[in-house]
């Protein structure tokens, strides 16, 4: 089994592209019988059936992209929340929802 701990820019990142290039690079590396797991932060808002936003926004689709690209799943958004625990963080600079 391989283990990648991975955190991504924030949202709006000029180094993002890159960053994820750098993941597939990395992921590609690891031979087709091991066993992957990425953990982490990845900064992405990702519309699914178990999620809390409405909209995918750039970071989401670069992570959407790479989880069909590397026949991954996202598994945090196959397991249904009680509503109030969907969101886990307030901005506070514009008053927003954000999850962890």
């Amino acid at each position: 089994m391989t283990l990648i701990v991975h955190h991504s820019p924030v949202e709006g990142s000029n180094d993002a592209d890159e960053h994820y290039v750098n993941l597939l690079t990395a992921m590609h590396q690891i031979p087709k019988r091991i066993v992957l797991l990425i953990v982490g932060g990845f900064n992405a808002h990702l519309v699914a059936p178990y999620s809390y936003h409405q909209r995918t926004n750039k970071n989401g689709k670069i992570v959407s992209d790479l989880v069909s690209e590397a026949g991954l799943v996202v598994t945090n958004t196959h397991f249904q929340n009680k509503s109030g625990k969907l969101c886990t963080f307030i901005s506070d600079m514009c008053g927003t929802k954000k999850t962890s």
